[in-house]
């Protein structure tokens, strides 16, 4: 057993020498960036999609979420069982197909049924390759995180673009959209195979490596690892379950936190004073959370340029769950007393901004604690974990927003009929109340 462990150890410090390639790298940041692009287009069209009704916001969540909830849960017991390509495959077949459904339909509750194929789609797409990052090094962590980032910014300018600068309506602009799935089966296509990516030929003489203390070298995955992986046993799986507890849970908050209160809170917080349009100013809430987030998740990668990241990593990522908490809280209170320090529509916009910049760190930093010290087959199996645990946190978002946001707004309608309660419009889609050209 110790002679194996230091041939694993010889040949981990062979591998910090060696580089995968960039193609690779950029891959994943575009799958990362395909996957939560697609879920904050459906968060940015939730008041279109629920246009001239009162369905709660948070039934859009719910449908946006809960599939990919599913998915997530159910992919690291079987992950051994399926081929990324043909997960892959039904990924992109799966979104496609919702996404155009969406574009057609003009019943909600029609497009919601849609929205929920496109869910199960890109969160198979998450189940299936962030895991995969545990194979390459965290390298490909940092670009997967860089590429999700820019996504929670670049979807909410497209959808502004297109429907307040375009004039283009929901329905088209959808479609637009959908073209963007394409992306998905090129990156898996360029994407080198773990099998062949690091030794060539000699890879067969190469044991099963741990991955312990080499930030960012890739690992080897070959026919040792993947038996590996195959002999997981169902006790050690419930073993890396519990220690990998207080991570999941310090994310699962944050992620609580931060999205209630862009599904179910800043909905009810409108600004009659400012020539913005309820509507808009909800988008303009999605753009700002998705900035927080686009500096957030990849601020590692950001810093790597310098090489001083390793100095900023947070090591107790439950800390930024708590700040998460305690905005969330400060913006009910906003929005169920109309503080007069937030009484204009730019300082609830720095909370939501702020909140989603942490939110993005404790992303970050959760996924590179986990696993730590681990084999790759028990590292693999902690970051699908904790994908589960991103969306499993927006399936309770949900659930509970179902009820927060109409109490918040009969709240506010009941005491406060001078100020605008709702950023949903009363009436189907026009030109010329949503766009501003």
């Amino acid at each position: 057993m110790v002679t194996d462990e230091e041939d694993n150890l010889r040949d981990e410090e062979n591998d910090a020498t060696r580089k995968i390639k960039s193609r690779t790298i950029w891959a994943f940041g575009v799958i990362g960036f395909v996957v939560d692009f697609f879920f904050t287009i459906a968060v940015s069209a939730s008041q279109d999609i629920l246009e001239a009704t009162k369905i709660p916001t948070s039934l859009v969540l719910l449908a946006a979420a809960a599939p990919a909830c599913l998915a997530t849960v159910i992919y690291p017991y079987v992950f051994q069982r399926v081929s990324v390509s043909v997960a892959c495959g039904m990924s992109f077949i799966l979104s496609v197909t919702g996404m155009l459904f969406m574009s057609l339909l003009d019943e909600p509750r029609l497009k919601l049924i849609a929205l929920c194929l496109v869910s199960f789609g890109y969160g198979s797409t998450e189940a299936v390759f962030y895991p995969l990052t545990s194979l390459y090094g965290a390298s490909t962590i940092n670009s997967y995180a860089l590429g999700s980032g820019c996504s929670f910014i670049v979807a909410p300018l497209t959808y502004i673009g297109l429907t307040m600068l375009a004039c283009l309506s929901p329905q088209i602009s959808l479609l637009v959209i959908t073209s963007l799935w394409i992306l998905l089966p090129i990156s898996y296509i360029a994407m080198e195979k773990p099998s062949n990516s690091n030794h060539g030929d000699d890879s067969e003489n190469h044991h099963p490596m741990s991955f312990k203390d080499i930030p960012y070298s890739p690992v080897e995955s070959n026919a040792s690892d993947t038996s590996a992986e195959s002999t997981l046993s169902y006790n050690e799986m419930l073993s890396l379950v519990w220690q990998t507890q207080p991570l999941f849970i310090g994310l699962f908050v944050g992620i609580f936190c931060k999205q209630l209160l862009v599904i179910s809170v800043v909905t009810t917080i409108a600004f009659p004073n400012i020539s913005v349009t309820p509507r808009n100013q909800y988008l303009l809430y999605v753009l700002v959370s998705g900035a927080g987030e686009m500096l957030g998740r990849p601020y590692l990668a950001y810093l790597s340029f310098c090489g001083i990241e390793k100095k900023f990593v947070v090591r107790k990522p439950w800390f930024l769950a708590f700040l998460n908490a305690l905005i969330m809280i400060v913006m009910v209170f906003d929005s169920w007393f109309r503080f007069q320090f937030l009484s204009h529509f730019y300082s609830a916009a720095a909370l939501v901004f702020v909140n989603n910049l942490l939110s993005g760190m404790l992303f970050v930093n959760t996924f590179h604690m986990a696993g730590e010290g681990l084999s790759v087959a028990e590292r693999t199996f902690c970051h699908a974990l904790l994908v589960g645990a991103l969306w499993t946190a927006l399936v309770a978002v949900a659930l509970i927003g179902l009820n927060t946001e109409s109490h918040l707004r009969e709240h506010c309608v009941h005491y406060f009929s001078e100020v605008a309660c709702f950023t949903r419009s009363p009436t189907a889609w026009e030109p010329s109340a949503s766009c501003v050209l």
